[in-house]
């Protein structure tokens, strides 16, 4: 289930990172820390749709449940991802798209497994 969970997450990443780089390297009208935080929204709406019907489809709950608690885990990578880049680029001065490669491992571990016990209430037998 991870694997597509990852699999399914590089459609949402694809998505952040295509505007991180043209917001900020190709059209330089955003800091990388919005970019990315922006960047994030955009895929995690990707993420909820393809992890719907291919990672979690036979999940517990209801669709609106499970999108309120999907978006709640969302904004939580969102602010976990925008925290990293700014600590790491801004405060340290570290290359922002390394940072974010960094970040991406870091928030994709963590929302993966609020996902899949709460979002989704898959249980770990399965």
């Amino acid at each position: 289930m991870f694997i597509v969970y990852a699999m399914v997450g590089a459609v949402g990443t694809l998505v952040q990172y295509a505007f991180l780089l043209a917001s900020v390297s190709w059209l330089h009208v955003l800091e990388p820390v919005a970019a990315t935080v922006i960047g994030a929204f955009l895929g995690a709406i990707v993420n909820y749709c393809l992890n719907a019907r291919f990672t979690f489809r036979d999940s517990a709950g209801t669709h609106r449940v499970r999108v309120v608690k999907f978006a709640v885990t969302a904004i939580f990578g969102m602010l976990m991802n925008g925290l990293i880049m700014h600590v790491f680029s801004q405060v340290l001065g570290l290359n922002y798209m390394l940072v974010q490669l960094f970040a991406t491992a870091v928030v994709l571990v963590l929302t993966y497994s609020i996902n899949r016990v709460w979002t989704f209430g898959v249980a770990a037998h399965r």
